[in-house]
């Protein structure tokens, strides 16, 4: 079992930290996000798109997408933050 923080960034200026725990097996940044998203306490609070198009993840201050994607193997301790993506003008 691994305990992750999590950090929610909304567009209005919030942040709201969670503290989530994973079982070994399931220590992705995909598992994590479908944790959140599942989580009725949770859907009102994490800006989740269509596969989560519109959110920025960022493990210990980088960017999923220079890791392993949705596929980044989390440790204990990890720092996540999710960030949703603003457009328009």
């Amino acid at each position: 079992m691994i305990t992750v923080e999590v950090k929610i960034y909304f567009n209005g200026g919030g942040v709201k930290t969670r503290i989530i725990s994973l079982k070994d097996e399931e220590n992705t940044v995909y598992n994590l996000l479908i944790r959140l998203k599942s989580n009725v306490l949770m859907k009102s609070e994490v800006p989740f798109g269509d596969e989560f198009k519109n959110l920025m993840v960022i493990v210990n201050m980088v960017e999923i997408h220079f890791l392993a994607g949705l596929n980044t193997v989390l440790k204990h301790g990890d720092c996540v933050v999710l960030v949703e993506a603003v457009a328009g003008g």
